[in-house]
């Protein structure tokens, strides 16, 4: 039987540091100290690893080709802005390879050397907003490859973010429900470790102060972004008793299990509760009764990552910045307004 090649995943589990470690090693980074730079060379010469080609990636000719990282095909979110990136890409005279780790965080690193191994003239990664230990992007960045982010912010000078404005976005679903005599404001969020579901609720807040409010935090319950989590947390809003004339959705995929719940709970759309999203997806119009929404430029942020990630291959000493879209508020008639 042939004996398999050694690749970088073999070198750092028997060197003990991670994949990035010994890229940066490769690539001569200054952030590695002495004593890890020795351990993984005898590493690598002791397993007679060929970093060929890593190296080659650094010095080759342009591919056209762009590498795309998402954590989830199967999300609406996620779907739109690959299809944006990719639409974008085309019209630029790209070719987008793109992978999924399906919300496995342990498989980034390797997509990413994979992609890196194959000679790819930039890295879109779309994520969740949630902070990652030992960031596999940091290593990218310290040795010379090209890095956009969507919905992801890094404390390093050479990454380029792509984000909706959440804080404006919940600031202004929460007002819109103000301006129509809604006091008694209910919220289900987004997970409590993600940037983008705390920045919805810092806009609720921020909403609800300007009115000289308070926060009840018997009227917010937190869901993971799904149908099913909208339902469950509805339902436990509902069982809590406490009278609310509105909620904020921060999701549309979770308004849909809150609608069945309050239907189930004998209420009606918007006669009993005033009900808004977060998103605009395409079926929300389809909904009983159709969704008022934020309408995330969704599509767009693909294309302006991927503009944006042509940008800094082109001109490498671009200055990098965060750029922020905006949602816009799109009336249906889930919301009515009180006496």
């Amino acid at each position: 039987m042939r004996k398999r090649p050694v690749n970088i995943k073999n070198v750092a589990a028997e060197a003990g540091v991670s994949a990035m470690t010994v890229s940066r090693v490769l690539n001569e980074s200054p952030s590695v100290s002495k004593a890890t730079r020795e351990k993984v060379e005898e590493t690598i010469r002791r397993l007679g690893y060929r970093p060929n080609a890593i190296a080659r990636s650094l010095k080759a000719q342009r591919t056209n080709v762009l590498g795309l990282v998402t954590v989830d095909l199967t999300d609406s979110f996620f779907t739109q802005v690959t299809a944006g990136a990719e639409a974008e890409a085309r019209r630029l005279g790209y070719r987008l390879m793109l992978s999924s780790t399906e919300r496995n965080p342990q498989d980034e690193p390797d997509f990413i050397h994979m992609l890196v191994e194959q000679q790819v003239d930039g890295i879109l990664v779309i994520r969740d907003s949630i902070e990652i230990q030992d960031d596999p992007l940091l290593g990218l960045m310290d040795i010379g490859i090209p890095i956009v982010t969507t919905g992801y912010h890094l404390p390093h000078p050479e990454l380029e973010v792509v984000d909706i404005d959440n804080v404006d976005g919940g600031y202004q679903a929460t007002r819109y429900l103000l301006e129509r005599g809604h006091r008694q404001i209910a919220m289900i969020t987004g997970p409590c470790n993600n940037k983008s579901a705390k920045a919805r609720s810092e806009g609720y807040l921020k909403a609800l102060r300007e009115f000289g409010l308070c926060c009840d935090w018997d009227l917010v319950a937190e869901g993971d972004w799904k149908p099913r989590s909208g339902y469950q947390a509805m339902k436990a809003l509902l069982e809590r008793k406490k009278d609310f004339t509105a909620l904020f959705m921060q999701s549309d995929e979770m308004a849909i299990g809150a609608y069945h719940a309050i239907h189930e709970a004998g209420l009606d759309i918007p006669k009993d509760l005033s009900v808004i999203g977060f998103d605009d997806l395409l079926l929300t119009e389809y909904m009983e009764p159709p969704l008022t929404s934020m309408r995330q430029p969704i599509f767009q942020i693909g294309e302006l990552a991927i503009r944006l990630l042509a940008a800094k291959i082109a001109q490498p000493g671009i200055k990098p910045q965060e750029h922020f879209l905006k949602a816009q508020l799109v009336e249906r008639s889930s919301v009515s307004a009180l006496n």
